[in-house]
């Protein structure tokens, strides 16, 4: 009767010997590699949040800085938009006060032609001049001047006011503009990476590829 040979399973002890010892090797590397990684991991974090906190306080302090300056050009500006205020009402009162004159002065013109009308029906047709003749035609003449510088002086006015006008226009508009400026630094200014919608995704507005 045949018999069944059985295959030979058992190592020596040197061969497990080595066998375990590579594998032993082999785990230590591993976790040295692990181990390595991870401090990798950890240095690269510990860069990162350095060069974000150092980053954020360089934009904090330039923001300080531009937010100091813009606040100063504001309030130059509204000084500036004050006394402008001031100019256009000093301006206006006078062209007022010039308008004003130069109706009184329409009104002794209209006064003095009376005269001199009523005086050449008196005299009918005799041309001889006399003192009082003489008078009211140097009045008229002088008249006529006065009215004449009145009138420029008025539209001279009403020139420099359009001027004054439209520059405190844009006066206004600066200002609001500097202090939307401001509102944007300051809260620029309150943010940090624990603020809501804040994120650190490189390009995060940019659309995937499909």
């Amino acid at each position: 009767m045949a018999t069944e040979s059985k295959p030979k399973t058992q190592e020596t002890l040197d061969s497990w010997f080595h066998k375990l010892h590579a594998v032993s090797r082999s785990a230590t590397e591993a976790q040295k590699q692990s181990s390595d990684q991870s401090q990798r991991g950890r240095m690269v974090r510990i860069e990162a949040d350095i060069n974000a906190k150092y980053d954020q306080l360089d934009t904090n302090n330039r923001l300080s800085e531009r937010i100091l300056t813009v606040r100063k050009l504001r309030d130059r500006l509204s000084d500036l938009k004050i006394e402008l205020e001031k100019s256009i009402l000093r301006l206006s009162d006078s062209k007022m006060i010039t308008e004003n004159f130069m109706v009184k002065v329409s009104e002794a013109q209209t006064i003095n032609v009376e005269c001199l009308t009523h005086r050449d029906k008196r005299r009918g047709k005799e041309y001889v001049s006399d003192p009082v003749q003489d008078e009211l035609l140097a009045e008229q003449r002088l008249l006529s001047e006065v009215q004449g510088n009145l009138q420029n002086d008025i539209e001279e006015a009403f020139r420099q006011l359009c001027i004054m006008q439209d520059a405190h226009t844009s006066f206004h508009e600066d200002i609001m503009n500097k202090e939307t400026a401001i509102e944007i630094d300051i809260e620029q200014y309150n943010m940090n990476e624990k603020s809501a919608q804040i994120g650190f995704k490189p390009y995060a507005t940019r659309k995937p590829e499909w």
